[in-house]
């Protein structure tokens, strides 16, 4: 009996010395899987973010230089257009001649024949009235910025 309890013994000892043998080359296997899947996934990373930030980089370049172009046209054309009123004010804004225009203003205003009639009077207060609320804020804003805050106090008045 020995002798069989003997080749027992050394077949169930062969048999777990290959299981144990499978088991490590089983763990070396997905040791080195895993490892390489976290070096896979570190250069993707790594890829992507240099990837990230040479277009982000690239594409605030893009953005300012957008910015730096709207900016000098915008100064450009108010600039134009500040010349032009200037030259516009200048032209016609002699004191002699603003002073006759406005005589001759008022004493047509004031002349019986063009008094307007009730429905032409109720129609241009109506029409004065819509324009005033439409503008009114943004006017009196207008009038804060140019003048500060205590302005805007004072225009509410």
């Amino acid at each position: 009996m020995t002798g069989s309890n003997d080749a027992s013994r050394s077949s169930g000892d062969s048999e777990r010395g290959a299981t144990i043998q499978f088991a490590k080359k089983t763990t070396i296997v997905a040791v080195a899987v895993v490892l390489s899947l976290v070096i896979a996934v570190e250069w993707t990373l790594a890829s992507l973010d240099e990837f990230v930030n040479r277009n982000s980089e690239r594409a605030i370049g893009r953005i300012e230089q957008a910015i730096r172009g709207s900016s000098q046209i915008l100064a450009t054309e108010m600039r134009n257009t500040t010349q032009m009123i200037v030259a516009d004010l200048r032209g016609s804004a002699t004191g002699t001649r603003v002073v006759a225009r406005l005589e001759r203003g008022l004493e047509w205003m004031a002349h019986p024949a063009t008094e307007p009639s009730p429905e032409r009077r109720e129609k241009l207060l109506s029409a004065i009235r819509v324009v005033s609320e439409r503008w009114r804020p943004m006017i009196l804003e207008a009038f804060a910025i140019i003048v500060g805050a205590d302005g805007a106090d004072a225009a509410k008045r």
